[in-house]
């Protein structure tokens, strides 16, 4: 407490020294020009020399001060306080002088009242310890009182002017140090109360920046449990494929291998063929399936590059086509590429062939028999203006708008049957997604419940 109360101290006289330092002309300069007049007064009006003699103390340190003050500007502050004391001391010896020589005359009454007036305006002005504003008042009045006995013979009014002289002395001394007190007391509360201000104010970015690394940490944990969640679904995605749709088509498989090791020599022809043909569908199936799933597994752990090359997407839209064309047949699907031939894209052809692949066969899984399929491409309108939209568009069933939703997130279990109980995993489309956007793309679904499908994505040309 007793540190803080030094350390305000030393705050406040730093606060005068400043005052003192923006107001000197104004304080120094008016009163300098009130003496100045006063003597023109006593020299030209009342044509009193030594009167206007009296004057010159406060005249020469006023018009010193300024000067010092105009030189050294903002330097020097604690000095200039002191010349500003000696300046005020000089008013008040001035004033002696002066009723000293109008009690010569005969006549003091009005140099009473102008020491009067001196005494009111030091104990506004005067910022100094209690020892030197003491001295201040009372040394010159001390030296005063000596000489007015020893040399003057006092009358009674002259008495009677010095009982108010005392007094007023007495009464500008408790006024200096009340109003000096109640300055600093106003400063004092002002200090700390900025001090509190402070303080809040530092709180209150402290809180903010607290805020802010618990949102970036809530961030980071939310972003990690996003993650979290993405890596089990992956998981389970996995052990799903594994322990259902990879092992479901080897029951079948074995099943009829089985019958035609058993039962070979008692079947015909068009038996044999039947069940070689049904093995052979659920082997391309489920090649399909596991080449799916090791691109997949491939762009989990990220060790898919991609190889860029202008390729004619056209031409590579029918190499997409060609494993289909006994299904189409079978489905009566007419499948119509009508890609410019002269279209060329910056892809990995491989990518982009899984990404055909995956739409032409989903879109024949759910196309029923006699409908159609079509490959568009057509300058991107939304997208950046480098880029080419490609379509597979489909006359089949459709699907509502919250399939739609959850087609491309590998959370969402998306696994229906197709047109002739065709079955699929849902992982084709997460692919292509992941796929395209490898290229910089995007990918999203058009569709509506019997009015077939558009899956659309868009590549840079």
């Amino acid at each position: 407490m007793q540190k803080q109360t030094k350390l305000i101290k030393s705050k406040y006289r730093e606060e005068i020294q400043n005052t003192n330092k923006m107001n000197l002309f104004l304080i120094v300069g008016s009163g300098v020009l009130v003496v100045l007049y006063f003597m023109y007064s006593d020299l030209i009006i009342r044509n009193n020399v030594y009167a206007f003699y009296t004057r010159l103390l406060p005249v020469v340190v006023g018009v010193s001060l300024l000067l010092f003050h105009l030189f050294t500007k903002k330097k020097y502050g604690y000095l200039k306080t002191i010349a500003l004391n000696i300046f005020l001391l000089s008013l008040l010896i001035m004033m002696y002088a002066k009723y000293l020589v109008y009690t010569y005359m005969g006549s003091s009454a009005n140099s009473v009242m102008g020491i009067i007036l001196v005494i009111f305006t030091i104990s506004f002005f005067l910022n100094t310890n209690i020892i030197n504003t003491i001295l201040i008042y009372l040394l010159p009045t001390l030296i005063f009182i000596i000489i007015l006995y020893k040399y003057f013979d006092l009358t009674e009014n002259v008495t009677v002017n010095l009982s108010n002289i005392y007094a007023m002395i007495i009464g500008g001394l408790v006024a200096n140090r009340v109003q000096l007190k109640l300055r600093f007391n106003l400063y004092k509360s002002n200090f700390l109360l900025d001090q509190e201000m402070e303080k809040s104010k530092q709180l209150y970015e402290e809180t903010l920046t607290m805020n802010e690394e618990l949102l970036e940490k809530n961030e980071e944990t939310t972003y990690i449990n996003k993650e979290l969640t993405e890596s089990n679904a992956t998981k389970n995605k996995l052990i799903s494929i594994i322990a259902h749709d990879l092992k479901s088509p080897f029951n079948g498989m074995l099943g009829f291998s089985n019958l035609l090791v058993d039962n070979y020599d008692s079947y015909d022809i068009e038996s044999q063929k039947k069940y070689i043909h049904i093995i052979h569908q659920s082997i391309n199936s489920t090649y399909k399936l596991l080449n799916n799933l090791l691109t997949w597994t491939a762009t989990q752990n990220e060790t898919i590059n991609l190889m860029l090359a202008n390729e004619n997407l056209y031409q590579l839209a029918e190499e997409s086509i060609e494993p289909f064309k006994q299904i189409l047949k079978e489905k009566t699907i007419n499948l119509l590429n009508q890609i410019n031939k002269d279209v060329t894209v910056k892809a990995d052809k491989d990518l982009l062939e899984t990404v055909f692949r995956n739409l032409i066969s989903n879109a024949i899984k759910f196309t029923p028999k006699g409908g159609s399929i079509s490959l568009i491409a057509e300058k991107a309108k939304n997208s950046s203006p480098n880029s080419i939209q490609i379509t597979v568009k489909d006359s089949g069933v459709g699907m509502p708008l919250d399939v739609q939703l959850r087609l491309f997130k590998i959370s969402e279990n998306i696994s229906t049957k197709g047109t002739e109980n065709e079955s699929g995993t849902g992982l084709g489309l997460i692919l292509c997604k992941e796929f395209i956007e490898k290229h910089g793309g995007q990918i999203w679904v058009k569709s509506e419940q019997e009015k077939g499908s558009e899956f659309i994505f868009t590549l840079p040309m």
